[in-house]
This record gives C-alpha cells, structure tokens and sequence, in this order.
C-alpha cells in the first residue's frame, strides 16, 4: 500500500497566531482517520492545509506524494464538506432528492431522474 497523505513537521500560523504546531502523521491508502477535539482545536484548519486552501507557516504535506496545490483542479478522491452554522430547517428536499443528485452525472443536466434511477437511488 503507498502512503495516502503523509505530514511531516506541520505548523500553521493564522492571523499572527500558531494554530498548528509541529505536527507528523502518516496515513496509508485504504485506511481512515478520525478527528476530534475541542472548538477551535486547529480540525478545521488541518483539513484545509491538507486539501491546500490554507498554506502552511512550516513543514510540509503530500497527497500521493504531491503537494495540494499540485492537485488542485486535477481528479481526486477527497471530498471536503465545510460545516455551518446556520442550516434552513425549511431545506425543500427530501432524502431520496438528495441521494438522486449523485445520478444527475449519469442521466445528464438537462434530464430528470427516471425509475431506473429511482430504484438505484
């Protein structure tokens, strides 16, 4: 197995303050990580150093053995969903709407889902 994303002496300075400091991990393709920890631990701001939307102040990270800003714009397997906190209760979909968007590819722009896509949804 190679090396998904491997960190090596991070650290990251926003706003003139050290958010992360000197961290070193690796994480091997196929396996998952988890993490936690409190408000304003520096989650975020790691996730964001790793897809390369923030630079880091020190250290290095690879995806694959590239840099992000390598990989920006180029296929890739991570997907980032940024969290709020404001959510509309109200929200106009329904489970099934939502699962059905991940067809929208397939059937094409302009088509509505037909049963087909329905039953796999």
């Amino acid at each position: 197995m190679s090396t998904a994303i491997h960190i090596e002496n991070l650290s990251v300075t926003l706003k003139g303050k050290e958010v992360i400091k000197n961290i070193n991990f690796a994480l091997e393709e196929g396996h998952f990580l988890g993490i936690v920890g409190p408000n304003g631990g520096g989650k975020t701001t790691l996730i964001k150093t790793i897809l390369g939307l923030i630079s880091p102040s020190a250290g290095t990270v690879r995806i694959f053995g590239q840099t992000p800003e390598l990989l920006l714009g180029k296929k890739v397997i991570f997907g980032y969903l940024p969290q709020h906190l404001n959510i509309d209760p109200n929200f106009p979909a329904s489970a099934i709407d939502i699962v059905l968007m991940g067809r929208y590819k397939k059937a094409g722009i302009f088509r509505w889902p037909g049963k087909k896509d329905r039953e796999k949804a």
